[in-house]
């Protein structure tokens, strides 16, 4: 199997530690360029340095937090005018900070638990399986 990403382009978001640092190594040793994205500017410097360049890639960071979605939305478009195709993309984050869980700031989402319970619920599907076997005849 041909695993060359040489000359693809791949964007890793929460890139600076744990499994999305892993997948921006993996990417960068298998030839790819990789833009990172992380909230701690000296996290994403220190991880640009390690990634491979054997293959000749230009690897960069962009430094922002997810939980800022106007300025994520600023400098994703930017990034696109400079770099239109992206080959790759790991959607993957830290997740929020540890704590008491914030009311959520979207319009439409219930903001209170008694709230839930209007929300509709999924109902299961009956028909069972599709990938039970079927008997033999």
């Amino acid at each position: 199997m041909n695993l060359d990403l040489k000359h693809k382009q791949a964007i890793v978001c929460g890139s600076t530690q744990g499994i999305g640092k892993a997948i921006a190594m993996e990417l960068a040793n298998l030839g790819a360029s990789v833009t990172l994205i992380a909230r701690n500017e000296e996290a994403l410097k220190k991880t640009k340095q390690e990634l491979s360049t054997e293959a000749g890639q230009l690897h960069g960071y962009i430094c922002v937090d997810f939980s800022k979605p106007e300025e994520l939305k600023t400098l994703i478009e930017a990034y696109l005018q400079r770099q239109p195709i992206v080959h790759i993309l790991v959607n993957n984050t830290g997740g929020p900070p540890a704590g008491r869980p914030r009311p959520p700031s979207s319009p439409g989402l219930p903001r209170s638990p008694g709230q839930l319970r209007w929300l509709p619920r999924a109902r299961p599907r009956r028909q069972g399986c599709h990938c039970r076997r079927r008997a033999a005849r």
